[in-house]
């Protein structure tokens, strides 16, 4: 049925391929158990010696800040450096913080003129606005004085009789239902410019 030496090295293959899961599983348990161990031993250190624990700590978070790291680097290592060396590369920063102050001058110049245009667009635009308001007011006025010479008008109407006198009435009475919207839609326009801060 099988092919007795192919299965052989089949289950050697296995067996094998098995043993190195168990060498690479019993290295990763020793690597683990002395990473434990190492510091399960430094817990035990900081619990007997709490000045020294604190001490490191305080070193530590020292070196972490700037500040302090910068002063130890210029005392320390700083000072082994060539002081051409040290000076070419001062030049160097000097440049770019140059390059970098000349190109925010020019950025500033074009945001300070758009800021400038807006400025005046904003105030010619309150300019018409004000100007439009007052058309508006005008314009509500002078509807208001059509509505009061409507109603005379259609008092008069009422007082003839004729069935043509009715259908002019009518007439007049949906023209004035049309300018009252006209006069409506004029005077929420009035409010939304006032709303702006805008005095008409």
């Amino acid at each position: 049925m099988f092919d007795r030496p192919n299965f052989t090295c089949y289950l050697l293959n296995q067996d094998i391929l098995k043993s190195r899961k168990l060498v690479k599983s019993a290295h990763y348990q020793v690597y683990e158990d002395a990473f434990f161990k190492k510091a399960k031993d430094e817990l035990l250190i900081i619990r007997e010696q709490p000045t020294v624990a604190c001490g490191v700590a305080i070193a530590a978070g020292l070196l972490l800040m700037r500040g302090p790291r910068r002063f130890l680097f210029r005392q320390t290592l700083g000072r082994l450096q060539d002081q051409e060396a040290v000076f070419a590369k001062a030049v160097s920063n000097a440049k770019e913080l140059e390059q970098a102050v000349g190109s925010v001058k020019l950025e500033t110049k074009k945001l300070l003129e758009r800021a400038s245009f807006a400025e005046q667009e904003i105030q010619t635009g309150r300019t018409k606005l004000k100007d439009t308001g007052r058309q508006i007011q005008s314009l509500v006025r002078h509807i208001n004085r059509i509505e009061s010479d409507v109603t005379d008008f259609m008092d008069e109407l009422r007082e003839i009789p004729d069935g043509e006198a009715l259908k002019l009435r009518k007439e007049v009475a949906s023209m004035m239902a049309l300018a009252r919207r006209q006069k409506a839609e004029l005077e929420k326009e009035i409010t939304e410019i006032s709303e702006l801060g805008i005095r008409v």
